[in-house]
This record gives structure tokens, C-alpha cells and sequence, in this order.
């Protein structure tokens, strides 16, 4: 494998007004075989940008917007044995994929920062993406975020939705099923903190996350767009439950040092 990035950053701020400017490009060349049975490559240039202007509304609201921007062109070649088809057996054809495509990502989003009290933030943000010439979808995720901060003790938690296009094998036309779905998952967490003598902090967190509408491998039998009948190959049925916990102890060794 290979990777290259290169990145720009620049921000500015004109009294209530903050600007931010993010150009990115990054080149991936993946690749993987196993003796006869299977070869890939894969090469992609990805072009990126973000673009955001805060604005400080009064002392209690911050609000801010901004857009995201990802495209490039993907190249794959990739070789396999052939895979049998229910009631048809196989043939000695090897499968062979060759393509070079564009790809389009766009998303406008918005955060709001609202200290509703001396001790009480909310943090609430919706993102509205669209995933653009290969993978057709749009989505929209809301989340919301809160921090309490006591003179000892913090408490600080979140739920939100978050989504993202399945691996490209379970969506392309050739190996895959290109009516797939995207894949959604609703996170949340709530951590408890407490400073403690000696420049001592400990934190302790739980979350729980729910995904669904996981791309899972599929044996039935469908008519494809060309009026083929073939394995679904994947589908948009699988479905799971993460639940996990973080102890986090931090000490001050010096104002300006920590472990």
C-alpha cells in the first residue's frame, strides 16, 4: 500500500466573525492477492476542502456553518476465480474488473455552541451529506452534545446519528449489489469526572452504540437492472449492539506536563 497527503490550513478572525479554510489532497494505492484465487488494486486521488464561518451571536451563542467538499477518481483492477451461481454451477470464465470512476461526496452542516448556564453547555449540529455518482444517497444525521462542569465535577454526554456508504465490494455492480443501503449508527455516552487532590483527574465513561442497515452477505436470487438473475451478493439486513466503558486517570506532573 501507499499514501500521500498533503493539507492547507488557514483561519482568520474579524471580531464576532471566525474563518476557517481546510484544501486537502491524498493519493491511496491499495493492493492484495492470494496465489490464483484473487487480485486487486486499487488507486484513488481524493481532493477535499472544508469551509467554515462561526459567528459569536452573544455571550451565550456561538453558531456555526459549514460545507465539505470530497471528489476524485477511483481506478480498480481486480481478478478472481469464478463464483458459482445457485442452480448454475460455474465455468471456467475467470472475473475480471477494470474501471476508472468519478466520485462526488458534498455535505453542509451546523453546530451550536448555547451555555444556557454558567455550568451547562449544549453543543446541538445536524450533517446533510450526499453521496454523489457511484454511491446515490442522501443522509442527514442530527447530534447533540452537553457538558456540566461543577467546581469538583464534570459530567458530560451525547447521542447522535452518524452514517457511512458500506465497503466498496458490497455496493459495486460487479461483486456486489449497488442497491445497498447506507450504513447508520445511533451513538451515545455519558462520562463522569472528578479532580482530585494532588493534581490527580479521573474520568469514567460508558457508551452504547446501535448499527443497522449493515450490508451482510446475501444468497438469494434477484433480477438485476439487465434483467439477469443472480445473487444478491449483499444486502441491506445486518444489524448490531457495541457496549463499552473508559477509565481515564491524568496527573499533572508540572503546569506545562502530564501522563
Amino acid at each position: 500500500s501507499d499514501l500521500h497527503r498533503a493539507d492547507l490550513h488557514y483561519t482568520r478572525k474579524d471580531g464576532p466573525w471566525d474563518i476557517l479554510i481546510t484544501p486537502s489532497f491524498r493519493h491511496d494505492d491499495v493492493g492484495a492477492g492470494a496465489g490464483g484465487l484473487f487480485r486487486f488494486r486499487l488507486r484513488s486521488n481524493n481532493f477535499s476542502g472544508r469551509a467554515e464561518l462561526g459567528y459569536r451571536a452573544s455571550p451565550r451563542i456561538y453558531m456555526l456553518v459549514g460545507a465539505q467538499l470530497l471528489g476524485g477518481v477511483l481506478d480498480i483492477d481486480a481478478e478472481s476465480v469464478p463464483v458459482p451461481t445457485a442452480g448454475a454451477g460455474s465455468t471456467e470464465t475467470r472475473f475480471k474488473l477494470s474501471s476508472n470512476d468519478r466520485f462526488l461526496q458534498p455535505a453542509i452542516y451546523s453546530t451550536f455552541v448555547i451555555n444556557l448556564t454558567d455550568r451547562l453547555v449544549l453543543y446541538p449540529s445536524v450533517r446533510l451529506t450526499q453521496y454523489a455518482i457511484l454511491f446515490r444517497h442522501t443522509t442527514t444525521d442530527p447530534r447533540l452534545r452537553f457538558v456540566w462542569q461543577g467546581d469538583l465535577t464534570s459530567i458530560k454526554g451525547g447521542v447522535g446519528l452518524y452514517t457511512q456508504i458500506p465497503d466498496f465490494p458490497e455496493w459495486n455492480p460487479r461483486f456486489g449489489n449497488p442497491k445497498v443501503l447506507p450504513e447508520k449508527s445511533l451513538h451515545t455516552s455519558l462520562a463522569v469526572g472528578r479532580d482530585l487532590p494532588r493534581d490527580f483527574r479521573i474520568e469514567l465513561t460508558g457508551f452504547y452504540k446501535y448499527n443497522w442497515d449493515l450490508a451482510t452477505p446475501s444468497q438469494s436470487l434477484v433480477i438485476r437492472d439487465g434483467g439477469e438473475v443472480g445473487l444478491e451478493s449483499f444486502a441491506s439486513r445486518g444489524a448490531g449492539r457495541i457496549v463499552g466503558g473508559e477509565l481515564f486517570v491524568r496527573k499533572a506532573l508540572t503546569r506545562n506536563v502530564f501522563g
